[in-house]
């Protein structure tokens, strides 16, 4: 087994904005403790995004690109080539290596809408996805994006966006924790 793969679940369980900033405030930290504690966390976290999709990028897709395009050149590359890496054998969970596969090519789909107003947006469109608290695959589109592109300055933007968003997360916890 790849250790890679078993980022995206560490990540997964370490989920800062439902388990760690509740986890804090509830056990008596003020609101900036928890805030200096989970913003780094949760920086670290896109971070660890980014390199994990970096390299997903560079040893996974790159290497089927590059394989299937010495055994056939470039044709019917985009149907053979999830074919492809679906078939490699990393000694993994397929399920696991197919859904990262299947968040890298939604994200880089170029015909995609969202994929279309992130890149023309720049370091604005990543600042607001970074803003963005209802749907933790808006971080996750925009790492994605900064990886399969090599843009660091653009997980930057991201980061300070989350960075902003974590205030907020930890002010909606105080309120739905002021009930118990």
């Amino acid at each position: 087994m790849r250790w890679q793969y078993l980022i995206p679940i560490f990540l997964i369980i370490c989920q800062v904005d439902l388990l760690i900033i509740p986890a804090l405030r509830k056990t008596g930290f003020s609101f900036w403790e928890t805030y200096f504690i989970a913003m780094p966390i949760g920086t670290i976290d896109l971070f660890i995004q980014y390199y994990f999709f970096s390299w997903f990028r560079k040893e996974v897709v790159l290497r089927a690109l590059k394989k299937k395009a010495a055994q056939e050149g470039l044709v019917k590359e985009g149907v053979e080539l999830v074919q492809q890496v679906r078939r490699q054998n990393h000694g993994v969970s397929t399920s696991i290596r197919d859904y990262c596969f299947k968040v890298y090519a939604s994200a880089t789909d170029r015909s995609n809408k969202t994929v279309k107003k992130i890149k023309r947006g720049g370091h604005v469109a990543m600042l607001i996805l970074g803003l963005e608290p209802w749907i933790y695959g808006g971080r996750l589109l925009g790492v994605v994006n900064c990886s399969a592109i090599g843009w660091k300055s653009g997980l930057y933007s991201l980061a300070l966006g989350n960075a902003i968003r974590m205030a907020g997360i930890v002010v909606v916890w105080d309120f739905i924790l002021s009930f118990f």
